[in-house]
């Protein structure tokens, strides 16, 4: 009778590359987020920084000055970043993703807004704005990378 045939999977190719991305996942997924909660507390428009600016420039054409952090876009994009923090838990980058696509929302809502009120685009655009587009861009490509693997390796399995 002859031994049993086994088939193993190539011992270093799955967990290794898993492993690694999940580095990149991570190092992508905190610099976006530091880069949203920074930009947060830089200037947005008009020498108006995030966490001055009401959080009704969302929605409104009117960017007045608010001395409530809670009430501010800024809050907003502070909140998104802890979020995309957050979602570094769970290994599918479900939230991660979420917290990248609305910062660029919240991007677009108050470009909209700048642009409804007249302003020169793109110089009405402060630091803190374009860093809140390029972190939520970077926290969403984050999202995608070294997520849960698509599938798992067949379990070793005896050829009698």
């Amino acid at each position: 009778m002859a031994a049993p045939h086994t088939h193993e999977p190539a011992a270093s190719s799955r967990p290794g590359v898993f492993a690694g991305l999940s580095v990149v996942r991570a190092a992508l997924t905190l610099a976006g987020a530091a880069a949203m909660i920074v930009g947060a507390f830089l200037r947005w428009t008009e020498g108006t920084a995030g966490t001055r600016l009401d959080v009704y420039a969302l929605w409104r054409a009117s960017f007045d000055d608010t001395g409530r952090l809670l009430l501010s876009a800024g809050a907003v994009a502070i909140a998104l970043g802890l979020l995309a923090i957050l979602g570094l838990a769970p290994m599918g980058g479900g939230l991660t993703r979420l917290a990248g696509a609305l910062g660029v929302v919240a991007f677009v809502l108050v470009l909209v807004q700048l642009y409804r009120a007249d302003a020169t685009l793109p110089d009405a655009i402060g630091p803190g704005l374009w860093l809140l587009l390029v972190g939520s861009i970077v926290v969403l490509v984050g999202g995608f990378v070294g997520g849960a693997p698509l599938a798992t390796p067949a379990p070793d399995h005896v050829h009698g």
